[in-house]
Order: C-alpha cells, then sequence, then structure tokens
C-alpha cells in the first residue's frame, strides 16, 4: 500500500497495482523513439509496466500496522518475507503471461535490493533465486542486453511517473515534494538529449514535464480511500478502511505551456 499524509489529519491509501495499472497506461503514451525494443515485442513490454506490482494485490487486501511508528506500514517498510513473497508471487504471474515481462518484473523487483550493504535473509534469498531465474529467462527471450537494460530503465520511468501523483500532494510547490523528485526522474533517453525530465504540479490536476516524453497530454484516474487519523489504530484500521468509499484523484500529464512558470515551484 502506498500511504501518504495529505494533512495532519488525514491519510490517503493508493494500492499498489492500481498504481502499476496507471503506470501501464502511461506507457501507452510514450513517444516511439523513446521505445529501445523491436515493435514486436511492445505488448510484452506494456504487460511488465502494467503488472510490476501485481503481486501485491493480496496484501494490500489487509494493512498492517506498524507499532514502532505506531502508524500503517509504507510499501517501502513492509516486512520483508511478506514482501519478498509477494514480489515472487507477482513474478510468476507476469512470467505466465510473457517470458520477457517476467524477466523485467524480475530486474525491476530486484533492484530495489542491489548494492544495499546489508541484507535481510529473506532480502538476500528472494535476490539469489530472482538472479537464477533471470540467468534462465534470458535466454528465452528476444532482446540483447542493451536493449533489456533500455527497456527496465523505461519501466522504472514509468513506475515512478505514476509513484509521483501518489506520493506528492496535488498541486505541491516543488520544495514539498517528495525527495526521489526534487530534482527530477533518473531517466536519460539520447532521443531527449539525456535532458533530465522534471515534473511539477501546476494545480492540483496537473502536472507539467519536461522534456516532455509524450505522443499528447494524458489524463488518468487514480482510484484512492481516504482515512481519518483521529481514533485509528490497529484494531479498527482495516474496518475503517473496507468501509470507506473509493474516490479518484483526476490528473493530467502536459506539455509545458508559456504561462507555466516552473521557476517559482522551487
Amino acid at each position: 500500500m502506498i500511504i501518504r499524509h495529505e494533512s495532519s489529519t488525514e491519510l490517503h491509501f493508493y494500492r499498489q497495482h492500481d498504481h502499476g495499472i496507471i503506470s501501464g497506461t502511461l506507457a501507452t503514451y510514450l513517444q516511439d523513439r523513446l521505445l529501445p525494443f523491436p515493435n514486436a515485442v511492445r505488448d510484452q513490454w506494456l504487460t511488465a509496466v502494467r503488472d510490476h506490482d501485481i503481486g501485491w494485490t493480496e496484501l494490500d487486501e489487509e494493512i498492517l500496522w506498524d507499532e514502532e511508528k505506531p502508524e500503517p506500514y509504507q510499501f517501502e517498510h513492509y516486512p520483508a518475507l511478506a514482501k519478498t513473497r509477494a514480489y515472487e508471487r507477482g513474478i510468476n504471474q507476469v512470467e505466465k503471461q510473457s517470458i520477457l515481462a517476467g524477466l523485467l518484473c524480475s530486474m525491476h523487483l530486484s533492484s530495489f535490493f542491489e548494492g544495499a550493504t546489508s541484507l535481510l535473509p529473506e532480502e538476500r534469498n528472494f535476490l539469489n533465486k530472482e538472479h537464477q531465474r533471470q540467468e534462465q529467462l534470458y535466454l528465452q527471450q528476444p532482446l540483447t542486453k542493451d536493449q533489456l537494460d533500455a527497456s527496465l530503465h523505461l519501466l522504472q520511468f514509468c513506475d515512478h511517473l505514476s509513484l509521483y501523483i501518489c506520493q506528492n500532494k496535488p498541486g505541491s510547490y516543488k520544495i514539498n515534494e517528495f525527495p526521489w523528485y526534487k530534482e527530477g526522474f533518473a531517466y536519460r533517453s539520447g532521443a531527449l538529449r539525456n535532458h533530465p525530465i522534471l515534473g511539477w504540479w501546476t494545480d492540483e490536476n496537473r502536472v507539467v514535464l519536461h522534456p516532455f516524453p509524450f505522443k499528447s497530454s494524458v489524463n488518468v484516474l487514480m482510484p484512492y480511500k481516504r482515512l481519518e487519523k483521529e481514533g485509528l489504530h490497529p484494531n479498527n484500521i482495516n474496518d475503517r478502511f473496507h468501509r470507506a468509499s473509493v474516490e479518484y484523484l483526476t490528473v493530467q500529464f502536459a506539455p509545458i505551456e508559456e504561462e507555466d512558470v516552473w521557476q517559482k515551484q522551487f
């Protein structure tokens, strides 16, 4: 679950797979010049983008409470055993649809642990198993190593674009954004002269990106639920969550226009 502290009195909850579906929607609008793979595998790549978090579906049916905070567990700090099992379950599901998509999801989810100075035993076990899977699947898919790496980076860009609207309060000033995005997105492409892509909110329903990676403006609907913090505790959070109505955040990703004086956001 992606959870944002909307205010001092309110939490917003976004299901992981809902966010993944939005990533997949955004991916369908990318300019053709950004796609590092032949058109024959485009649908397989889109499957990987859309379903990269499908393993969270079961976990997001029940909210776990972090007694140390105390507050609901964010996805970054979710208990390692349950999280890595969900990752593996999701990769298995995707691999049944497409070997290439399964490989990309495995690479994406493994990247969260690679380079870590220390890992829990369950994280190390997950990483080792996925490296073995990747070696096997690589031999069964059509892309070169360079194409595969570029396809992964583009998947991760779509992932972060969708996360951007979940982790930031709509309309936020750049200085108040989640730390991952204050200096732009990590994705680089020679087609965009390797410029970092910057994003910022112009109002509560519009995000501009520059350079602009899409064929046209893209409108998305992100489902979420809201809960009041007052009186929230581990014994009532799931009941309150399941009774809460689904709401929708409407966001347009658009190219910069003359009136978007983005410097004031910093």
